[in-house]
């Protein structure tokens, strides 16, 4: 077996990274390749995902490969090291797909649809390819689940640059035989991750609930101090270089104070409490 030469340093990196096309069972049984796998609990990753995502995906490295081969033993430890070199991923990251992909072949990356369907620059077609396209992996179970968004963004916040996604995108579209079809052309503002947190419901907020980018405030003192619970502050601290991709709301508007008069309405046990509050919003 691979891993006993691999134990017997009979092959390396270099050798075992050819393999990450090789399928490997998933935690449910399922083969996929290696470089698509992420290490299941057991193996005691960096990041620990499986738990958030074990009813979601099917892409947890199966821990048979571990108690089922005796002859060939070693600890969790090597057995990590091995894989890892294979290409099963330990955490998050960011992914490039710096080729051509059909609308068809993104969805089947994960990217949402609504992102996917666009008019062409000159706003007589429908994009069909888009190049150099950037995700993370498992951000679509971000939308409405509050505990896992606060774990992947806690997480992406700390261990990935913001910079990595300011990059243009390069679109193809119109007949086969003509330029924006075959050079394609690159489009600015089209990072996927910034439509995301913009256009879905996927930022944790202190309410336990997961909003869009324009729904929620600045986690600003004076707006908390007149908001309160009554309106949503993001649930997690942002670095300033993540704070500035995201871009809270910060101007509000009437709807804004007309929306915390109907709470705070509604919210009858704390109608004194909130006598200051009502006395700033008319003032």
């Amino acid at each position: 077996m691979l891993f006993m030469l691999f134990k017997k340093d009979s092959i390396g990196e270099e050798e075992l990274h050819r393999l990450k096309k090789l399928k490997l069972f998933t935690t449910r049984g399922t083969l996929i390749p290696a470089e698509q796998v992420f290490f299941s609990d057991q193996y005691k990753p960096r990041l620990s995902s499986e738990e958030y995502l074990k009813t979601e995906e099917d892409k947890f490295l199966s821990f048979d490969y571990v108690i089922t081969s005796k002859r060939e033993s070693g600890d969790v430890d090597q057995w990590q090291r091995y894989f890892s070199m294979c290409g099963v991923q330990q955490e998050l990251h960011h992914v490039v797909f710096k080729q051509k992909l059909t609308s068809y072949e993104a969805t089947q990356y994960g990217f949402r649809d609504e992102y996917l369907i666009r008019t062409s620059p000159d706003k007589k077609h429908t994009i069909d390819a888009f190049a150099g396209l950037i995700t993370i992996p498992f951000i679509r179970h971000t939308l409405n689940n509050y505990e896992f968004a606060k774990f992947f963004w806690t997480y992406v916040m700390k261990n990935i640059k913001p910079e990595v996604f300011k990059q243009s995108v390069k679109v193809y579209w119109g007949h086969a035989n003509r330029r924006g079809a075959t050079d394609g052309t690159s489009i600015n503002d089209a990072e996927y991750i910034y439509w995301f947190i913009k256009n879905t419901k996927c930022i944790p907020t202190t309410g336990r609930t997961c909003e869009s980018l324009s729904e929620i405030l600045t986690d600003r003192t004076e707006l908390k101090d007149l908001f309160g619970k009554y309106m949503p502050f993001p649930s997690i601290g942002f670095t300033l270089n993540w704070l500035n991709l995201f871009n809270f709301k910060n101007n509000l508007l009437p709807n804004d104070y007309f929306d915390l008069l109907k709470k705070i309405r509604k919210d009858e046990k704390n109608l004194k409490e909130n006598l200051d509050r009502i006395q700033k919003i008319r003032y």
